[in-house]
């Protein structure tokens, strides 16, 4: 009987694939079981998508599993390598599981830039529609970064949720990533723009637009039609590896996986599934989460009240970080050397710098004389991450720092760009305040000075450089304001500074750069860069 059972499952399944309800045999391909996956080639076409392989041991209970991968990635990501942790086992471990698998193509998958979550959506949206007409049933989703949010557009904003039931978010910037802030600052601009790392995916990743992402989802009447779970992981990879080098820069907003802070990873109607001790890379492996979120895609239909679920997830992005970085940035003449120079005022440090070519030469000179080049022991080499592109990262890590002014001397033998992030640990920091969205043309920029009595209050100046959605500097800002020393406030454990805001700026993203500099009570110099993306307008 459990033979003759296991066989007709198999014809109704290959009849199926043979008559699929409103969709053309052609528009997909089944792929191959993943044992015999090695060498498949696959063709990708945005808006197409490919059934994984009917497993013998199907479990016709369990809703089918759609995969979305993240920004620049692909659907063979599920079962071929990862940067930094082998080969990724998820299609295996579902496959194995007896769930039925389907991986679609995104517009990223083109190879000529990356999409917003809109565009994608769209055309998740579509291929969602298929798939759960080809089944006959609601499908689940599991989604990978970026994908998250493109999955949850097709969802609320085209429409698709009566074709999903829940959806699980692999390390998904939700509120954005502080490093595309960065990539799309003053400093960093330089360089990003010459690897062709500013398209349309990158710059939705902002924190300021991933805000304006929120606002119009989260209120939204689709929302909460479908049950989403949130993941976030802590390890930033293996180190000294360019995912190691972004999570250390990262580390001044809170906890994160290298690429994306655990604060930006919740909903507040979701349901926070695990955060465990993975990168951003291993997250999306099978051995790493799918026994974790294995439980909850057994079946489509949503185990917490849509009523209660808005209230289940109560953490938030922080709303104003302490900025422990520096940063600087330029253009690169062949064979003309940039000499910078940088403060350090805390006991460790590293100092970063990106280029285009790996022949860029970089020398690091201590306030004694003391001089680190690419023969030290405290030089890394890395290479590429998913926000900066295919830039090559040369770092130094200082323990025990000289305090005091350090030089670094940068010499390309070609043109190119830079751009110089020092990151310091366990130092005093400076916070930003600044409205992620307003409906007003007065909103005050707040600086606040944490241990304010450590500094030299008469000291220190502001530089703020405010970049448009075009990424033009907006000539209005304010330039190098001193700021005047005050009583402090009893009680008041921060020191805080207004600097308004341009006036009569017109509706848009915009890229905020604030310059810190001054000088510690003690004459050690210090510096800081607070970066902030904000939507302004209604």
């Amino acid at each position: 009987m459990f033979k003759f059972s296991r066989l007709l499952v198999t014809f109704l399944l290959f009849i199926g694939t043979l008559f699929p309800y409103q969709v053309r045999a052609e528009d997909h391909v089944t792929l191959p079981p993943p044992k015999e996956i090695a060498g498949f080639q696959l063709t990708e076409t945005p808006g197409t998508w490919q059934m994984g392989a009917i497993p013998p041991n199907v479990d016709l209970s369990k809703p089918p599993v759609v995969f979305v991968q993240g920004r620049s990635r692909h659907a063979q990501d599920w079962w071929s390598n990862t940067e930094y942790h082998g080969i990724n086992d998820m299609y295996e471990l579902a496959y194995n599981a007896g769930y039925r698998t389907v991986f679609v193509h995104l517009h990223d998958s083109a190879g000529k830039g990356t999409a917003n979550p809109y565009d994608n959506g769209q055309l998740i949206a579509k291929s969602l529609k298929e798939i759960s007409q080809h089944f006959g049933q609601k499908v689940n989703i599991v989604a990978h970064s970026k994908g998250g949010v493109d999955a949850q557009a097709a969802l609320v904003h085209y429409n698709a949720y009566p074709y999903v039931g829940k959806i699980v978010a692999l390390g998904a910037p939700n509120y954005g990533s502080h490093l595309a802030d960065m990539a799309y600052s003053w400093y960093a601009s330089w360089l990003t723009k010459l690897v062709g790392e500013q398209d349309d995916g990158a710059y939705s990743l902002q924190t300021g637009e991933m805000e304006k992402f929120r606002k119009q989802t989260d209120h939204h009447p689709n929302v909460m039609k479908n049950e989403y779970y949130t993941t976030a992981g802590t390890s930033w990879g293996p180190s000294g590896t360019a995912l190691w080098l972004a999570g250390f820069a990262l580390s001044s907003y809170g906890e994160n996986d290298g690429l994306v802070n655990i604060s930006s990873t919740y909903l507040p109607y979701g349901n926070h599934l695990f955060t465990i001790p993975a990168d951003h890379d291993s997250i999306r492996k099978g051995s790493v989460s799918f026994k974790l979120m294995e439980p909850v895609l057994r079946n489509a239909t949503p185990t917490i009240s849509p009523k209660m679920a808005f209230f289940h997830q109560t953490k938030q992005a922080p709303a104003a970080p302490i900025a422990d970085q520096s940063l600087a940035g330029g253009s690169l003449l062949a064979n003309q050397p940039v000499e910078k120079s940088i403060s350090v005022d805390a006991k460790a440090a590293s100092v970063q710098v990106m280029t285009k070519s790996p022949d860029v030469k970089v020398t690091l000179q201590s306030p004694s004389g003391k001089m680190y080049d690419k023969n030290s022991s405290n030089y890394v080499l890395a290479k590429g991450d998913e926000l900066f592109g295919d830039v090559t990262d040369q770092s130094f890590q200082l323990k025990d720092a000289e305090m005091g002014n350090w030089k670094v001397r940068i010499q390309s033998p070609s043109k190119d760009a830079y751009f110089l992030v020092t990151t310091y640990k366990d130092s005093q920091g400076l916070a930003l305040e600044l409205p992620g969205q307003t409906v007003t043309e007065e909103s005050p920029l707040k600086v606040k000075l944490d241990e304010q009595k450590d500094y030299n209050p008469e000291s220190i100046r502001v530089d703020v450089k405010l970049m448009d959605s075009e990424g033009k500097e907006v000539k209005q800002q304010p330039s190098k304001i001193g700021l005047p020393s005050r009583k402090k406030r009893e009680l008041d454990t921060l020191d805080e500074y207004t600097v308004p805001l341009p006036t009569q700026v017109k509706s848009g993203l915009y890229n905020v750069t604030v310059q810190v500099t001054g000088k510690k009570k003690s004459g050690t110099p210090f510096e800081r860069t607070l970066v902030k993306s904000v939507y302004i307008g209604k």
